[in-house]
């Protein structure tokens, strides 16, 4: 066989993995995924997710502070 043979195995744990990073991109209540150092793409949807996540919570205290002033007015 050759060398250059193509793998399904690997086809699919590198898909799987993907979906993996994906999902938590779109939670962002879930953890930031734990990628390789060498999948750059990994490395760039973990950077997102973080960038999300650090959105949502200011967000969230965003508005937890406007219902605050709306309270007091």
């Amino acid at each position: 066989m050759s060398a250059d043979k193509f793998d399904m195995n690997k086809l699919k744990e590198s898909a799987g993995g993907l979906m993996g990073s994906l999902k938590s991109m779109i939670n962002p209540a879930g953890s930031t995924p734990v990628v390789d150092p060498d999948d750059a793409l990994g490395v760039k949807i973990a950077q997102i997710t973080t960038l999300i996540k650090q959105m949502t919570d200011a967000t969230q205290e965003h508005v937890k502070n406007l219902e605050k002033k709306q309270m007091n007015y």
